[in-house]
């Protein structure tokens, strides 16, 4: 997975055989399939769910279209989804761009802040609010960032470059990879998230990247809103 050298990489990602149509059609089957578990869900009753536990493998709705036109239509493999090896470097670079995103992220809260408003809403507290929390960790942490990232990026990302090209390709991904985060406040810093995955993924031409990161950054926002919500709990 990991490269002990940056080696001479291609200029460009490998092409991948589906369409910017294909794209299209995977996005909307998507959306359709989320509404679907989504109304279910509500008709089942939340009160009887831990919406919490709930909300990573909901994310795994987003692979069906991708599995389907992927390796159903195309007979593609994971390789061209992205799993690819990539080098270290790719997590240092990373990790400085992040550095940049947390920077921005305080100064964007303490803005809304002299409003009383917050990025996030309630939706980290309300995920906090579990009998579970290793649960909604492995699902918030680990499996809503993995398909995230194999369908705005690997799927999508890729799919779209063919088309729009690589600028082009990752404003389009972010503004609907930070869409579908739909918390409208919480909107320009995912964003700018989806940016940097986006141009990890151009540069490295591998998916593991943004997947690292993405799921270090899930896991840390949930593990520091879950330790501030048990401290602020009132006692027995």
């Amino acid at each position: 997975m990991i490269q002990p050298a940056p080696s001479s990489l291609p200029p460009e990602n490998p092409r991948v055989p589906w369409t910017a149509r294909d794209v299209v059609a995977g996005l909307l089957a998507a959306l359709g399939l989320v509404a679907v578990g989504a109304a279910l869900l509500a008709w089942y009753g939340p009160e009887r769910l831990d919406l919490g536990v709930l909300a990573g493998p909901m994310e795994l709705l987003l692979l069906i279209p991708v599995a389907w036109l992927s390796f159903h239509k195309y007979g593609a493999g994971w390789q061209t989804l992205g799993f690819r090896p990539f080098p270290l470097l790719a997590l240092a670079l990373g990790g400085v761009l992040f550095a940049g995103l947390y920077i921005f992220n305080i100064a964007y809260g303490l803005f809304l802040s002299q409003f009383n408003l917050s990025p996030q809403g309630d939706l980290l507290v309300q995920l906090a609010d579990t009998s579970s929390p290793v649960l909604v960790l492995l699902g918030v942490g680990l499996l809503a960032p993995v398909a995230e990232e194999i369908f705005f990026r690997g799927f999508l990302y890729a799919g779209l470059e063919t088309r729009l090209g690589p600028l082009r390709a990752g404003w389009v991904s972010a503004l609907l990879f930070a869409l579908a985060h739909v918390t409208p406040l919480a909107m320009p810093p995912v964003f700018l998230m989806g940016l940097v995955f986006a141009y990890l993924f151009r540069r490295y031409h591998s998916i593991w990247p943004s997947i690292v990161l993405h799921v270090a950054n899930n896991a840390i926002a949930f593990l520091a809103t879950l330790l501030v919500a048990r401290i602020g709990a009132p006692g027995p």
